[in-house]
């Protein structure tokens, strides 16, 4: 086993946080077997590193600040969105059409879906095209526009006019803060309008949303809590929060 190869392949891991296996294999150009081999080194000498289903993920943050919006380079609370992007595939069933947002929160939804499990998924997230793209079951619809390097999404008005022809029975979003009062809200216009464009075309809505979103407005509300017929999230966000799913007859998982 070649430490030089090693090293790189470790390298690849971090800078990218969740990698299948197959990705591995088509980078370094290796036998499956052989990228099973290295895997199990890596693991052993990384704590922070997780097998998850199909690949392998770092299961601990980048330095990033509280406020700062998430890019393609900064992922906070790693563990807690595994977890609920593992809970949220476990809601989508064979044939679903669904819509995967665009954000971390839901990037890692790819990774517990079955290779072979026949579903679409529709997506403007360069992330959820790079997880499923070696699924041969997962017919991948891929919203046109241009290409955001900072948050590696496809955005622009081409984006939200072809999304409103399509029927969606999930879609999986995210939000940069959630509250009650003003429900999932975001602070970019073009993220803003197929945001929300996915959120009337679906017959169902999943929000995604780690603790440090709720209690928290941003500049925009695309969808109210009426809307949202499940929140996902890692901690109890309070009575309150309860009280008014309860109302709305909408849940809410704890993960």
């Amino acid at each position: 086993m070649k430490s030089a190869r090693l090293n790189k392949m470790e390298e690849y891991i971090r800078d990218r946080q969740t990698v299948s296996l197959k990705e591995l294999q088509n980078t370094f150009d290796l036998s499956i077997n052989t990228v099973r081999r290295y895997i199990t080194v890596l693991l052993d000498r990384n704590p922070e590193f997780q097998k998850v289903y199909g690949g392998i993920c770092v299961n601990a943050p980048k330095e990033s600040s509280p406020s700062a919006p998430e890019d393609g380079r900064t992922i906070s609370c790693v563990a807690e969105k595994q977890r609920s992007c593992q809970y949220a595939a476990t809601l989508i069933q064979p044939h679903d059409i669904v819509y995967i947002d665009n954000g971390t929160s839901t990037s890692y939804i790819p990774m517990y879906l079955p290779d072979a499990m026949p579903l679409t998924i529709i997506t403007n997230s360069v992330r959820i095209i790079n997880g499923v793209i070696d699924k041969p079951g997962i017919t991948l619809v891929v919203l046109p526009g241009i290409l955001n390097r900072t948050t590696l999404s496809f955005t622009g008005e081409n984006c939200s006019r072809q999304l409103e022809t399509y029927n969606i029975q999930k879609a999986f979003l995210s939000c940069v803060g959630f509250s009650l009062n003003a429900g999932a809200t975001n602070f970019s216009i073009e993220e803003y309008k197929i945001k929300s464009t996915a959120a009337q075309r679906a017959d169902q809505i999943i929000l995604l949303a780690d603790h440090t979103k709720i209690g928290h407005n941003t500049l925009m509300t695309y969808c109210p809590t009426s809307r949202i017929d499940l929140l996902v999230t890692d901690k109890d966000p309070g009575p309150e929060y309860t009280e008014a799913f309860l109302q709305y007859n909408h849940a809410i998982a704890v993960v």
